[in-house]
């Protein structure tokens, strides 16, 4: 009788293991400023910026070469399920809570690469980074 238990607790114990070994790809990374500057400064056609502040947000000031989509939109998170998931995004809002939470959605649609700006536009333009109208 202690044979088959013991059997079975080595093979839960190998599978918890192997589980555990097979740490999952960060899908998700919050950037500083400069790390994010940089990166999209290196980014190539395979990538997008992505400001989810509203279009009178985004008119007042953006990063260059943004696309804008609305997190407050009514169809915001069908607008990001038409998105290309084999993109990388760089993913930026006013403080950092709308690009967090717009990168978790990217996340559970099924997106691979996303990086979010830690306190979005306003530590962006504190920093001395450029933004464009």
């Amino acid at each position: 009788m202690k044979k088959p238990i013991a059997v079975l607790f080595l093979l839960i114990s190998l599978i918890s293991l192997n589980s555990f070994s097979q740490s999952k790809e960060e899908i998700i990374t919050n950037s500083s400023a400069e790390e994010f500057n940089d990166l999209i400064s290196a980014r190539t056609d395979a990538s997008v910026i992505l400001d989810v502040r509203t279009s009178k947000e985004f008119e007042s000031g953006h990063i260059e070469n943004a696309v804008n989509i609305d997190y407050f939109s009514n169809d915001f998170e069908n607008s990001l399920s038409k998105l290309d998931k084999s993109k990388t995004y760089f993913v930026y809002c006013k403080s950092g809570v709308r690009s967090g939470k717009a990168s978790n959605m990217l996340n559970k649609l099924g997106f691979k690469k996303i990086y979010t700006l830690k306190g979005g536009i306003d530590n962006w333009s504190a920093k001395g980074f450029s933004v464009v109208k």
